[in-house]
């Protein structure tokens, strides 16, 4: 039987065990198993993901 690979040589296989070691995908609903994003970022690029003044971290602390 022949080897699935995608487009730049990778096993899927190796991508989901190495998913799996880390305890499942390192992003769930966004990438398909061939790390390919299906989704879209949950927060904009330009949108802050915590409110704040600019420098502050968001941690509030």
């Amino acid at each position: 039987m022949e080897e699935r690979r995608d487009e730049a040589g990778r096993d899927p296989r190796a991508t989901r065990e190495a998913e799996e070691a880390h305890g499942g995908s390192m992003a769930p609903d966004l990438v398909d198993d061939t790390g390919h994003r299906v989704a879209d970022p949950p927060v904009p690029d330009n949108e802050p993901s915590a409110p704040g003044r600019p420098g502050e971290d968001g941690t509030g602390s």
